[in-house]
């Protein structure tokens, strides 16, 4: 398929630890010139982990960019040359202290409109606790064990506003892997 847009220029306007900003010269297929911005964003791992079949874990984490803690998966960077499953069990022990097996469920991009960042979805079922180094600097303030129930409840009621742990959830749910009558994960 032929790209509708050719990139004329690319000049990185800004380079953090964690994303860049790109703007790009481009030229649409009117033969009109425009510049593009975007967000260069690593590719995220996503864990939704279990601990039975009734019984989710959340993180809770302070989200500055909204001035407010948040419930959400426990999730991270996929670091270059790192398999997505070992990503995720990795974030899974770092940010929970458990660890399990993961299995990728799929993948999607939040914001294709600015940003190229791809979030894949994992599954956790069957976790065993670690030794886990709490590191005070860490940004994870709590890790909160509750119902799958009260995790539907907390997106009903506009506790759980973190775009990706709700996707995931409905998609347990949309999907058939949750058990609707029971609300819960088959093991």
């Amino acid at each position: 398929m032929e790209e509708p847009e050719t990139k004329l220029r690319e000049k990185m306007s800004y380079k953090g630890k964690s994303f860049g900003v790109v703007v790009d010269d481009v030229l649409v297929s009117n033969g009109t010139q425009e510049e593009r911005i975007w967000v260069d964003f690593p590719q995220v791992c996503v864990i939704a982990p279990f601990i039975d079949p009734q019984t989710v874990i959340l993180v809770r984490q302070y989200r500055y960019a909204i001035k407010r803690l948040t419930y959400e998966f426990p999730a991270g960077k996929v670091e270059i040359n790192e398999q997505i499953e070992d990503s995720a069990r990795r974030e899974l022990e770092e940010e929970t202290g458990y660890t399990s097996p993961v299995e990728l469920l799929f993948n999607f991009i939040p914001s294709p409109h600015y940003s190229n960042e791809i979030l894949w979805i994992c599954i956790a079922k069957d976790l065993k606790k670690i030794e886990h180094h709490y590191n005070p600097n860490d940004e994870i303030h709590e890790v909160k064990m509750m119902p799958l129930s009260l995790a539907f409840e907390m997106i009903s009621n506009g506790s759980i506003i973190d775009g990706k742990t709700i996707a995931t959830l409905l998609y347990l749910k949309a999907f058939g892997l949750i058990d609707e009558e029971k609300l819960l994960i088959p093991f």
